[in-house]
């Protein structure tokens, strides 16, 4: 169709997602990766440091009544609260 093969009219600039070029295709799709890759990382991360960032003694009160419904009986926190989730 065209001397190019893209099956674009010459000077048409098109998105790289958008080209025949499977190679192009390819190292588009590696940047999605990577990028979501990165994206994931970077939510695990704050998954870690968020806990201990948050006090949790001012959720005493809301942890002791959840806990009391759930077991049926009261139920006390004494002492400091702390979370993480590894050891």
């Amino acid at each position: 169709m065209y001397s190019d093969n893209s099956g674009v009219a010459p000077g048409v600039l098109l998105p790289a997602l958008w080209r025949n070029n499977p190679d192009d295709l390819c190292a588009v799709l590696n940047r999605i990766y990577i990028v979501f890759g990165m994206l994931m990382i970077i939510v695990l991360d704050g998954a870690f440091v968020a806990p201990c960032l948050i006090r949790w003694d001012d959720y005493r009160a809301r942890m002791e009544t959840l806990a009391s419904g759930v077991l049926g009986t009261l139920v006390t926190i004494r002492g400091n609260i702390a979370f993480a989730l590894l050891p």
